[in-house]
């Protein structure tokens, strides 16, 4: 790098026999410095548009074409920093933005369609990377690729992602890769893979390794089971037959494996129940939230996550169009404290006490409360009658003002999108998908919005939610389809 520090700028702006000049070829060269190298020469002025001659690529169309997956997104970021011209088509009339989605690099897309700032693209990153990895992960146990396995889990992919079939990469590990499981599950585990992560059937890892001809016959079935038993998976999870592991074990006349499995069966059972009350306790736990009243009075205001059957029913029509009505016509009182005013006015008040409450230059949107939530998560859990076209309203609002759609409480991780799918409140969950929330987000207990619709059994929510995703991924498939139609006439 230091002979980079002497050369002058006309000796970086020389072409190659390919057509290339050195920030071109330092792009794809796969140093394990090219991000600090690249930095560098943009510094110095050379342009972040300069194309090859041959093809007209840029070293934005470069890096996405040509980089590993492993390398692509830090190099992508960096020249983000430097503006570069985003519409720009190479000779093959691609943009960049058409070379990410024919390779299936969705994310990446998402940052190049120009929506974007390099800040944004950076936070974005950070927030997917889970999902960007996750999704390359599960591909690499397919493929048996032990190299991109290691590269992935470090990379911080998320190992309990499921792909469009249900399954997970952990489930692969059993079933299709050709790698021992005793090398590849210490890889998973260690990334944070859930022992009992259940696929589309119901199976976790445990149940699949047992159901494994292969694993039996070539006796590492015992050494496997007990890994998995030791990494806290349980004997207790049923496959769509209604039968658990143990059962497994049993109809295929396993004796060791029986003997594994009984040796912690009291304690998996009641690890089972114990983790069913921890789940129904987090979908439907109580958020207490301070309403910041002058009068001392009042009492805060208790939201609960109820279960749909728990919901007052509205007996008729008229009942709806009075319901159906602005609830709050007066001015909430000002507070001396701007912030404490905007989620008085979020939880109380109407439209025009939300804007009044933005208006103050000292409101931080994006600020959590002193329970952990955000203040979207307030409107979402605000549980007084207020109408849907009115809730729409103050989220427009707020997210007009800056509030982040995918804020995650402190204590639960879960997003708006989380709550609004917990409580079937459609007109949030359309709101929040309009302004591109992330649908695949999971909370702590690795529930995605759609899962816990599923779970409440709010049909609304998880068909809208369900609609969505369908839409997403149908838009993708089309815009790479379109983006390897072009070609010069």
């Amino acid at each position: 790098m230091s002979t980079l520090h002497d050369n002058e700028n006309n000796d970086q702006d020389s072409f190659d026999k390919a057509g290339m000049m050195p920030i071109h070829v330092i792009a794809i060269s796969g140093r394990q410095d090219a991000v600090e190298i690249l930095e560098l020469m943009l510094q110095k002025g050379i342009d972040v548009n300069s194309r090859t001659r041959g093809d007209m690529d840029t070293i934005l169309h470069l890096v996405v074409e040509r980089c590993d997956v492993r390398h692509v997104f830090p190099l992508v970021l960096k020249i983000m920093e430097f503006n570069p011209d985003l519409k720009l088509r190479n000779r093959s009339l691609r943009t960049p933005y058409d070379i990410a989605l024919a390779k299936e690099y969705y994310e990446l897309a998402s940052i190049l369609d120009g929506s974007m700032t390099a800040m944004e693209a950076n936070a974005f990153y950070k927030q997917s990377v889970g999902t960007v990895y996750g999704t390359k992960l599960i591909r690499a146990v397919l493929d048996s690729n032990e190299e991109l396995i290691t590269d992935f889990t470090k990379f911080g992919a998320d190992a309990n992602m499921l792909n469009e079939h249900g399954n997970g990469a952990i489930h692969y590990a059993i079933t299709h890769c050709t790698i021992s499981p005793l090398r590849t599950l210490p890889l998973l585990l260690n990334a944070g893979a859930d022992t009992n992560l259940r696929d589309a059937e119901g199976d976790t890892a445990l149940n699949l390794a047992i159901k494994s001809e292969k694993l039996h016959e070539n006796g590492e079935l015992p050494k496997i089971v007990d890994l998995l038993l030791d990494r806290g998976a349980l004997s207790t999870y049923k496959d769509l037959d209604g039968n658990d592991a143990l059962a497994l074990a049993q109809n295929k006349g396993y004796n060791d494996i029986i003997t594994l499995l009984k040796r912690d069966r009291t304690q998996h059972l009641q690890d089972k129940t114990r983790e069913q009350e921890e789940i129904s306790d987090s979908l439907r736990r109580k958020v207490q939230t301070p309403l910041y009243n002058t009068r001392t009075d009042e009492k805060p205001l208790t939201v609960e996550v109820r279960k749909e059957e728990d919901t007052p029913k509205l007996e008729t029509e008229a009942t709806e169009e009075v319901l159906e009505q602005p609830k709050h016509t007066r001015q909430i009182p000002r507070s001396d404290n701007p912030q404490e005013y905007l989620i008085q006015a979020v939880l109380e008040g109407t439209a025009d006490d939300v804007q009044d409450a933005l208006g103050d230059s000292n409101v931080k949107v994006k600020s959590y409360d002193e329970n952990g939530l955000a203040i979207l998560h307030h409107i979402i859990n605000r549980d007084d009658g207020i109408s849907d076209t009115d809730r729409q309203r103050i989220m427009e609002l707020l997210i007009a003002a800056g509030a982040d759609i995918n804020a995650q409480t402190r204590k639960d991780k879960n997003t708006p999108l989380h709550l609004a799918a917990s409580v079937n409140q459609v007109c949030s969950i359309e709101v929040l998908l309009k302004h591109k929330a992330r649908y695949q987000l999971t909370n702590l207990i690795q529930y995605t919005p759609l899962k816990v619709a599923e779970y409440n059994e709010h049909d609304e929510a998880r068909q809208m939610l369900e609609e969505h995703a369908k839409k997403e991924k149908q838009r993708m498939v089309e815009a790479s389809r379109n983006s390897g139609a072009c070609a010069i006439v």
